[in-house]
């Protein structure tokens, strides 16, 4: 195993998260259609969440040739990512 691959399961991994949050907000939404008022801003935020989270996993593939990794560079990879997921959280409010 490379470097890039052993260190971009975590990235991944929270990105994958990311993309769960928005989802499950979909589902519910969904399922208390009934109850809640939609309002077109925030499936137009969570569509370009979903499509930011699909361009940040891909374009991390590109650094897989890369093999001097340090440690503050991969932080900012995984802050990038942290943010990602933290931001997707906010698109749908709790009931």
């Amino acid at each position: 195993m490379d470097e890039f691959s052993y260190l971009s399961v975590l990235l991944s991994i929270i990105i994958g998260l990311a993309v769960t949050e928005v989802l499950q907000g979909f589902r519910e939404r969904m399922l208390a259609r009934e109850l809640i008022k939609e309002y077109w801003p925030t499936r137009l935020w969570a569509a370009t969440l979903l499509m930011a989270c699909a361009q940040t996993w891909w374009a991390m593939f590109d650094l897989r040739n890369r093999h001097d990794w340090e440690f503050n560079q991969f932080l900012v990879l995984l802050g990038q990512a942290i943010v990602l997921y933290l931001v997707t959280g906010l698109v749908f409010p709790n009931f």
